[in-house]
């Protein structure tokens, strides 16, 4: 809210300049140095004018009055725009008008008075004095648009998508895999049943690849999925026209825009992204990361390329799987796409990613894989969940304490439906399962809690997802109370 002093404040901004003005006005009619003729005073209107209005406080709304001559003395009355020197003396010329029209209609004394005709003058020219103009856009001129995928509903085409992990999970077998597909038109696990898909055309695929070798990792990689290594392309640097060369970053938009043009990729990956980020940027800054990732994500939508940044885990532990990678939390916020990477951690041959952010599409199921003999190959549907991919590997007998727990749950929930939680834990201590082992079990099965669902009003009823092992975990463990964590 603008007090008085405010307002006076605002106004001597604009004071310089309306006397640089008058000044100009002095010598182009040739009477620097004489007394300018004011503006005679018009009489003010019998009803009160559009543009003044009230503040819930009493005080003059000069915003809403500035507008108003801002908008109307945009063009002159013989439709031409009003050159900016104009709008100030039509702005100057108009102030006794504006201050006879207050007088009348507010009931302020002289100096606020003032004060709030100098601010409307300077407000309405505003754009005059400050060389940026706005750039809107009316959403009655935009078309909406479905959102197109390389996967469905994994990886969305002209958007940004991160593939996080551990190193050592498959990360980067997973982007060859992918890429592979693409090169051949070769269908990915469907959503629906786990199973490949469609075929399609054949796409070319660019890639920034900084930790595999080229000669002895990526081209043997691509090799053993079957690649079309005619349709695969790798961005090492850039060269200027002195014979100048040096290493790619993604601050380097021109020369990656380039080689989207020259290749016409369906598909980018970023292998690994915080490797390309540029050496003057902290990627734990959210201020420095963000311009970058901006500037990337243009570039996606402007060609329509799925972009697949390859995101290493930080070491540290958290429960949500949103905070697990390196870096700044705008790396996940940025992208509208995640895939975690993981496996179980009493398994490492059974692999699985999970899809645990999407903006565009209710997210997918959990699709498995498995990294065997230098090869990678989609087993389907899995019931890995996001916290079980990250929870710590656990010793023989804990192991077996968990197992036990879990077959139990499956036993007296599976086909049952809303089970009293109450029943199904006195259930549990009888087979002497400790509460916080049964707890941990739910949470990977994704059991989920109800209060007063069917004919248990007012009590908590455990349940199974539907479908399972063929759902991911979507739900939340309650606490011993039975509400949600």
């Amino acid at each position: 809210m603008d007090t008085p002093t405010a307002q006076k404040r605002q106004a001597g901004k604009v004071n310089g300049a309306i006397a640089r003005t008058h000044a100009r006005e002095r010598r182009r009619s040739g009477t620097d140095g004489a007394t300018v003729e004011a503006a005679p005073e018009i009489a003010p209107p019998p009803d009160r004018p559009a543009w003044l209005k009230w503040r819930p406080d009493g005080s003059v709304d000069v915003d809403h009055a500035a507008e108003f001559f801002r908008d109307n003395l945009a063009f002159s009355t013989r439709g031409g725009n009003l050159a900016d020197e104009d709008r100030v003396q039509a702005m100057l010329h108009r102030r006794p008008e504006i201050l006879a029209v207050l007088n009348q209609h507010a009931d302020l004394d002289q100096e606020r008075l003032e004060v709030a005709a100098d601010c409307i003058v300077a407000r309405s020219l505003v754009t005059v004095f400050d060389a940026r103009r706005p750039v809107l856009v009316h959403m009655s001129t935009v078309e909406p648009e479905a959102v197109t995928f390389l996967w469905e509903p994994y990886i969305p085409a002209g958007k940004l998508t991160l593939l996080e992990g551990d190193p050592g999970i498959g990360k980067s077998w997973v982007a060859v895999y992918i890429a592979a597909a693409q090169s051949r038109g070769w269908p990915l696990p469907s959503a629906d049943d786990g199973k490949p898909g469609a075929q399609k055309e054949p796409r070319d695929v660019l890639f920034l690849d900084a930790e595999n070798g080229l000669e002895d990792t990526l081209r043997p990689r691509l090799d053993r999925a079957g690649a079309d290594v005619a349709r695969v392309h790798v961005l090492t640097g850039w060269r200027d026209p002195d014979g100048t060369t040096g290493d790619v970053s993604l601050a380097d938009v021109s020369v990656i825009e380039d080689a989207i043009v020259r290749t016409a990729p369906s598909l980018l990956i970023v292998d690994p992204l915080q490797a390309f980020l540029g050496a003057r940027v902290d990627m734990h800054r959210a201020n420095e990361v963000r311009p970058v990732l901006k500037r990337l994500a243009a570039l996606a939508e402007r060609y329509g390329v799925a972009v697949l940044c390859i995101r290493h885990l930080s070491k540290a532990a958290t429960d949500k799987s949103i905070y697990r990678g390196m870096g700044s939390i705008d790396f996940f916020g940025a992208a509208r796409s995640a895939l975690l990477a993981g496996c179980d951690p009493q398994d490492k041959w059974k692999r699985a990613l999970v899809h645990h952010k999407s903006n565009c599409v209710p997210e997918g199921p959990t699709i498995g894989y498995e990294l065997r003999d230098g090869r990678l190959m989609w087993t389907g549907k899995s019931d890995l969940t996001a916290g079980r991919m990250l929870s710590p590997e656990r010793g023989g007998e804990e192991s077996s304490a968990l197992d036990d727990a879990r077959e139990f749950l499956r036993e007296h929930l599976d086909g049952a439906g809303a089970v009293p939680a109450a029943q199904v834990q006195e259930a549990a201590k009888v087979e002497g399962i400790a509460e916080k082992t049964l707890r941990r079990a739910g949470k990977e099965l994704g059991v989920r809690a109800v209060k007063g669902k069917g004919s248990f009003k007012g009590g908590w009823t455990w349940e199974l997802p539907p479908n399972l092992p063929k759902v991911a975990n979507t739900g939340v463990w309650p606490s011993s109370e039975g509400d949600a964590k």
